[in-house]
């Protein structure tokens, strides 16, 4: 086994710098895809309530897990944006009525501003741009 090794070593040394990335190449994308399997597979687990919604006894394929994930970060994002400006809508009308409490002749004023800025019933949506693949969360593309 010593012998082995020594016997590598010395070619490794010999080598131009060709040949030894022709030998590492194999072994570099195996790496990557590895590195690649390993991050897919943590997706899957961290979503996997999300993808038993849709698909519950079926394999998914990595562009699949891929796709759905996408897909949830965008609602995700959708329902922060809102959040957001539920958050930001209070946090105004309660600083314009603490702005107005400061003088007692305002207080008519004040309920006005409240009455006209009560909290909206329609929320204004926040469209994020869509892919035509993401109508619908359960239609998963598939070449075949």
């Amino acid at each position: 086994m010593a012998a082995t090794n020594t016997v590598l070593k010395n070619t490794e040394n010999e080598l131009t710098g060709k040949e030894r990335s022709k030998l590492l190449k194999p072994v570099v994308e195996k790496r990557r895809r590895d590195h690649m399997n390993y991050s897919i597979s943590q997706l899957k687990t961290l979503l996997e309530k999300e993808f038993n919604k849709y698909y519950p006894n079926s394999k998914l394929e990595k562009a699949d897990i891929l796709e759905m994930t996408v897909n949830y970060l965008l609602i995700a994002k959708q329902s922060h944006l809102e959040q957001n400006y539920k958050e930001g809508h209070a946090k105004c009308l309660g600083e314009a009525l603490h702005f107005l409490s400061g003088n007692r002749s305002t207080i008519e004023l004040q309920k006005k501003l409240q009455n006209h800025f009560q909290p909206p019933l329609d929320i204004p949506t926040f469209q994020t741009p869509k892919h035509p693949s993401q109508s619908k969360p359960a239609s998963l593309w598939r070449p075949w």
